[in-house]
């Protein structure tokens, strides 16, 4: 083992570990610890054992329900007097009401605002363990706080607690509801960066008020005789023998169960007409048979709220796109959270520094002395298994390792070594390297030559036009033939159509098994670059018969080149990674263009082209319309030509020309339905050149649209059965 790599790798190693300490710090990564949090909440969900919190809901079964008996939302306040009264009975242990009842009731026809607000107010304070909602806001600019009102509701007293964040508007109850409340609790949850619901606030300081709790604390607090000390240290909220995580602005990370809502969610729903219609018939008869059982809310905490689409009460979480999530059901899950202590934690600092200096060390001493392949399948193993022990460790024991940190810091280290293996270990290969120069054009090496910074990741956007070639039925006949036989067809083919190629200023991007894929217009620009493709691929064509005969003794085989190529704006660069990249092109026209040649099978052609390829071509070029054609992974419908020729005075051909002008009327006839017409326009064809492949496809169709007719929206446009 060279000594100087290994001081190499400790000192890379230790620079990667100093430059990951400010990023652990700065939480520079959280979004995508975010992202893996959500997966998990999305995939891996469990749901609390202990289900100790009931959801009545204002459904729109509830409205429904009450407009028929002519009661209009806002209903009046009695109702959810009748409600609390019969919760109360059957031994609720806290009754939430996660709504902002901050004016007065007005008149109905049958009911008196006052009397409704009064009896309300007597329910709420008859309970003794009810919760009312208020909004806090900071207040406008233009308002002093001597302006805003002061609530009149007892501040918690809270020991050793600074928040950052202060509030100046309190939207509260009516003083009468107020006073008859136990608590008043804030309603009010802000959205992260990313617009999505992540943690609650538990209290919350108002200026000239004091700490007012959340409706989720509110309700904590609700459950105790008294309420006991309320104190933060080292992160921590401390309420009796509860010890609650909390961030700098007393904001509680949330722990997602599962899916909201009534629908297969995680808590218990009931619809508030259904519990009221129990609770009036409780009231009239208390023998009375009840559809929802009373005893399901003896010890239970209740949250009383909206979840009809209507009432504009449905939040984003990272669970919404499982199903709508109520704001209610934050609460809920806050407070089932502090019940059952599943608190979100992150990893202690200590573990995670000595759990990080053991990834970079072990994994840059892995990459050190493995080659690219192992080193590689090492990091997707590594990867794994961080992600496993990171999930498994986060839904079951609630600590929150810094995943995307491990992850990033090894894929660094995979990343760095490689680089570093092949700075040091790499002149031979770059020797290799060049003898393939001989592969693109001499422009390129020049260029690359006097200007190194072209040797980077990246690229342009250029107009250019790409070719693709295969050998047809080459595939099946290589198992047969001998290695050697095969390796000296190959070079010898290869050699021909390379030629070809670069002589026609073309550039070889790659050789793919049996076929080729070169483009035109890059690195210099050139305003040929269709025509000088076409010319290319006619001469390739011209040189087949050729290697036919050579080969003839050699192997039983006629090779076959099928073409295709397009033109259009490209990136063309230095793609790959920071270890290995190439010079080629990228983008929705290569795409295109590969996708042509495999359509010469189906039309029995050898060069096909698209329609921007042929708007390019000057009129000497003989080309056909072949069809209007979908390709796969290409939405919109593209026109594909048949390329026939280049024509000069000495090579025109009456009987090419005259083929291809039936066609295209027999084409024209064909996409209007008129099938006999067209059928016998290509049968004329094949008597003239039997071997046309367009004319016998088109027959084929024709034949089967006369028996079948295509159905009437038919557009006429092609899609190819496979790539």
């Amino acid at each position: 083992m060279n000594l100087d790599k290994k001081y190499i790798l400790l000192i890379f190693a230790g620079l990667l570990f100093l430059v990951a300490i400010p990023v652990y710090q700065y939480n520079v990564l959280e979004p995508g610890d975010r992202l893996f949090q959500d997966y998990m909440y999305r995939n891996h969900m469990i749901t609390p054992e202990d289900h100790q919190i009931i959801m009545i809901a204002i459904d729109e079964q509830s409205l429904a329900y009450f407009a028929h008996q002519r009661v209009y939302w806002p209903w009046p306040r009695e109702f959810y007097g009748i409600v609390i009264d019969y919760l109360t009975q059957h031994g609720a242990e806290v009754i939430a009401l996660d709504l902002l009842l901050d004016t007065p009731d007005f008149d109905r026809l049958s009911y008196r605002a006052d009397l409704s607000d009064e009896r309300f107010a007597q329910s709420v304070q008859e309970a003794g363990n009810v919760i009312l909602g208020l909004n806090t806001g900071i207040y406008a600019s233009e308002l002093s706080p001597a302006d805003i009102e002061v609530s009149t509701h007892t501040p918690l007293e809270v020991n050793n607690c600074a928040f950052p964040d202060t509030y100046t508007i309190v939207t509260q109850p009516i003083p009468r509801f107020l006073e008859a409340a136990k608590f008043a609790g804030d309603t009010q949850i802000g959205t992260g960066r990313d617009g999505l619901i992540r943690d609650v606030p538990l209290l919350i300081y108002a200026d000239q008020i004091g700490y007012i709790p959340s409706l989720s604390f509110a309700a904590l607090l609700t459950g105790f005789d008294e309420i006991p000390e309320i104190s933060c240290k080292n992160g921590f909220l401390t309420v009796d023998t509860y010890t609650i995580p909390i961030d700098r602005n007393g904001n509680m990370q949330l722990k997602w169960y599962g899916k909201g809502g009534a629908e297969d969610g995680v808590f218990t729903y009931y619809s508030f007409q259904r519990v009221m219609r129990d609770a009036l018939g409780y009231f009239r008869n208390d023998t009375a048979e009840l559809i929802i059982s009373p005893d399901i809310f003896e010890g239970k905490n209740i949250i009383i709220g909206a979840n009809a689409a209507g009432l504009a009460d449905i939040k984003n979480t990272p669970v919404s796109s499982l199903a709508s999530f109520p704001g209610m059901e934050i609460h809920a899950t806050a407070l089932q959270n502090i019940l059952n202590g599943s608190h979100v934690v992150l990893l202690d600092v200590r573990k995670s520094w000595t759990l990080l200096m053991f990834i970079i060390l072990g994994s840059v001493f892995i990459f050190g002395y493995r080659g690219t392949v192992e080193s590689t399948i090492y990091l997707l193993v590594f990867s794994s298994i961080i992600a496993m022990i990171a999930g498994y460790v986060f839904m079951h024991q609630h600590v929150m390792v810094p995943f995307t940190l491990l992850l990033i810091t090894g894929a660094l280290s995979y990343t760095g070594v490689m680089a570093l293996n092949y700075v040091t270990e790499g002149k031979e290969k770059k020797k290799i390297n060049r003898a393939f120069s001989h592969y693109v054009q001499p422009e390129i090496v020049r260029e690359m030559i006097s200007d190194p910074k072209k040797l980077r990741l990246g690229g342009d956007k250029k107009n250019v036009t790409i070719m693709f070639t295969d050998l047809a039925g080459f595939s099946s006949v290589s198992e047969e033939l001998k290695p050697e036989a095969l390796i000296v067809f190959l070079i010898y083919y290869f050699g021909k159509l390379s030629d070809i190629i670069i002589k026609e200023k073309g550039t070889i991007d790659k050789y793919i098994g049996d076929s080729i894929m070169a483009f035109w217009g890059a690195p210099l620009p050139n305003q040929f670059s269709a025509k000088q493709a076409c010319r290319a691929a006619l001469e390739m064509q011209s040189v087949i018969p050729d290697i036919q005969k050579k080969f003839a003794g050699l192997m039983d085989y006629d090779p076959i080149t099928r073409i295709g190529i397009n033109s259009g704006e490209a990136v063309v660069g230095n793609i790959g990674s920071e270890i290995r990249f190439d010079y080629t092109v990228l983008g929705h026209h290569v795409n295109l263009a590969s996708r042509l040649e495999p359509l010469n099978k189906q039309f029995g052609t050898k060069i096909i082209i698209s329609e921007f390829t042929y708007q390019q071509l000057p009129e000497n070029f003989l080309c056909r319309q072949l069809d209007l054609v979908r390709v796969t992974g290409i939405q919109k419908p593209v026109k594909v030509y048949e390329l026939i020729a280049e024509l000069s005075n000495e090579n025109q051909s009456e009987e090419q020309v005259v083929i291809i002008q039936r066609f295209e009327e027999g084409l024209r006839l064909y996409r209007n339905r008129e099938w006999d017409k067209a059928i016998s326009l290509f049968n004329e064809i094949l008597s003239i050149a039997n071997t046309d492949g367009p004319s016998r496809l088109y027959l084929q169709r024709c034949q089967l649209y006369k028996k079948i007719p295509p159905p009437a929206d038919w557009d006429g446009i092609f899609e190819p059965k496979t790539k």
